[in-house]
């Protein structure tokens, strides 16, 4: 027999030898099967096997990682990087839209509209 071990809730592991008293003093859950159910040994990267009933297991996706702070500093680094060019390129567009009314009024001024 082996030993499903669980939380009542997930399964963490499977024992294929336990030692059921040493498992009763501790406390640990398990569910004892003839042998460990394809769903635990091929479980997909990114999911979690959750526990129904005794013998009966489903898969479960895991929430995506929280970032570490390092990734989260890169992150908004990328995003202040961005923020500037876009900063940039409005000043350069006020500067010609500037240039452009400057050229206008002296325009207007030379044709004697002013």
């Amino acid at each position: 027999m082996i030993a499903i071990i669980h939380d009542r809730q997930y399964v963490l592991g499977y024992h294929p030898s336990p030692d059921v008293e040493g498992f009763d003093e501790l406390g640990t859950q398990y569910d004892m099967l003839e042998e460990v159910p394809e769903i635990i040994l091929n479980t997909p990267p990114g999911s979690i096997v959750r526990r129904i009933t005794v013998g009966e297991y489903e898969l479960e996706a895991l929430p995506p990682p929280v970032p570490v702070p390092e990734d989260r500093i890169t992150q908004l680094e990328n995003e202040s990087a961005m923020l500037a060019l876009e900063l940039v390129d409005t000043q350069i567009r006020l500067d010609q839209a500037e240039t452009e009314q400057a050229a206008l009024l002296l325009e207007l001024i030379d044709k004697g509209g002013l």
